[in-house]
């Protein structure tokens, strides 16, 4: 059988004294000191004993103290002889290894010759003595936000006394933050959102036992509420971009709360690759002339901080592209690109004349536009020109000569259809195709993000009947995917925006001889 051995920690001090008839003068007193586990403040006599405690000293009225050295779990018994007869006072004093009291309990015992007296020394009648409590945080100076969690910290000579917490504010009682808790030196405060603003407050910690004993702060503390955090966020290049090597770009941000000037750099893998900027007024843009010097690459990204305060700073959400090839076709016209996921799109609509064997695209431009049964494109005047580019019947999109530039292609439906997934879906991904604002898109445009940088202008179309419909109003793009009903039928749209609404439409029979848009994406 296995044997269990257990250490008795004391919480109570039971003293029984007797007296034995020496002579009428004097008598004998056994004192007996049994340490139990017991009840009362949360053991705390128990703790300080089984821990602290080396030494009890017996005082008793006309007789020399005595010493009794002490271990946990030893119950300890002394005879005291040479007690005067009568009323004495007896104290029980708990000290230390360096002789320091750190408890004590004062009884009256009746001695009388040839007489046993018996009184107790219960644990909660021992009065802590030198006590040192010393608060070391908040101790004046902190700000403290409302709302956040912060630690309340001292130090004490007696870790067994339970303590409370309280509020002073301008020297007054303000609020209890705790009634009792064990005095382990620290106390975890969630500062109530509730609480008045203030610079004159402070922390006391109090001696439950004793609520006469106690440290507070040495100083006045500030509890306010959280100041306006600065940031900064960029804008442009954000992630997609094809910038070329060469050209001229603006990097864009915004900022908030910023003081100062800002630094402005370009990351390649994660790493610096160079300082575009070090004191750049903080005005929200900035034209970057890009040198031919820079390696081609996808993995691109601004980084906009603040100078007086580094720790202040956005990047580009996404990588962009730096590259030395622009998309030019046959004809001369180059067009900006943008990445989006995982397609390459033209940033712009195409406006090509001529196939890309150099055959031309017939312009249709007068009333014969709704007869036609082979490739063609239209414009309604010089200046829509060259803003929207030119729309394009779907036999033009289908001729095997190619509409496109080399590595290039019309969308399938299929493309378009990941493209807006990519975007959040049919239901919110117009918003950040369209371009932003009122110069070309009408109705208030309300939704326009472009955070895709797509750039989808309100080309309107060309009917069936030879007029032009939604100017400034809407956008459609072909796709190349054949629907049906031979020469005259119908094939399908690959996207249609129009102002003011984030739906972005995929699909739809559209008659062939429509005139629409073209975008076109990387091989």
């Amino acid at each position: 059988m296995r044997s269990f051995y257990k250490l008795s920690i004391f919480s109570s001090i039971l003293l029984v004294t007797t007296c034995e008839d020496k002579n009428d003068e004097f008598g004998l007193v056994a004192v007996s000191i049994t340490l139990n586990q017991g009840s009362g403040q949360n053991n705390r006599i128990a703790e300080i004993v089984s821990s602290n405690i080396t030494k009890v000293t017996i005082s008793i009225s006309g007789v020399e103290p005595v010493n009794v050295d002490v271990s946990s779990g030893q119950t300890v018994s002394k005879t005291i002889d040479g007690v005067p007869v009568g009323e004495q006072t007896v104290r029980i004093d708990l000290k230390n290894s360096s002789g320091t009291i750190l408890y004590t309990q004062t009884q009256m015992v009746n001695v009388e010759a040839g007489q046993t007296s018996s009184p107790s020394f219960p644990a909660d009648d021992f009065i802590a003595e030198n006590v040192v409590m010393v608060v070391t945080s908040p101790n004046g100076g902190e700000d403290w936000e409302l709302g956040s969690i912060q630690d309340i910290t001292w130090t004490t000579s007696h870790s067994s006394e339970d303590v409370s917490i309280t509020l002073y504010k301008d020297g007054i009682s303000h609020q209890v933050l705790t009634a009792t808790t064990s005095s382990i030196g620290s106390y975890t405060w969630t500062i109530s959102s509730t609480i008045s603003e203030g610079s004159s407050y402070k922390i006391r910690v109090t001696i439950v036992s004793n609520p006469g004993t106690y440290d507070e702060s040495n100083g006045d503390f500030t509890l306010s509420t959280a100041a306006a955090q600065p940031t900064i966020t960029v804008i442009s290049p954000n992630g997609g971009e094809n910038w070329e090597l060469g050209s001229t770009q603006e990097i864009t941000w915004s900022s908030s709360n910023v003081s100062g000037n800002v630094k402005i750099e370009l990351y390649k893998s994660g790493s610096v690759e160079e300082t575009l900027s070090a004191d750049e007024s903080n005005d929200g843009s900035y034209s970057w002339t890009i040198s031919s010097a820079f390696d081609e690459g996808t993995d691109y990204r601004a980084r906009i901080s603040s100078n007086t305060n580094l720790n202040v700073y956005d990047e580009s959400d996404g990588d962009f592209i730096i590259s030395n090839t622009p998309v030019t076709d046959i004809d001369g016209n180059i067009y900006q690109t943008v990445q989006i996921g995982n397609q390459l799109w033209m940033a712009e609509n195409l406006t090509v004349t001529h196939y890309r064997n150099g055959d031309e695209i017939p312009t249709v431009n007068n009333d014969s536009w709704a007869s036609l049964w082979y490739g063609a494109c239209t414009h309604p005047s010089a200046g829509y020109l060259s803003i929207y580019g030119r729309l394009y019947n779907w036999y033009a999109v289908d001729d095997s000569r190619n509409i496109a530039p080399e590595g290039w292609h019309v969308p399938t439906f299929d493309e378009w259809q990941e493209l807006v997934n990519y975007l959040g879906g049919e239901e919110v991904a117009g918003g950040s195709l369209r371009e932003v604002g009122t110069e070309h898109w009408c109705c208030g445009n309300t939704g326009a993000t472009n955070e895709s940088g797509f750039t989808a202008l309100p080309a309107g179309v060309r009917d069936v009947d030879g007029l032009y419909y939604y100017y400034t109003t809407a956008a459609y793009f072909w796709s190349s995917s054949y629907q049906y009903g031979g020469t005259i039928g119908t094939a399908l749209l690959g996207l249609a925006l129009i102002s003011g609404d984030n739906y972005a439409s995929v699909g739809g029979s559209m008659w062939k001889v429509s005139g629409f848009s073209v975008r076109c994406v990387k091989d």
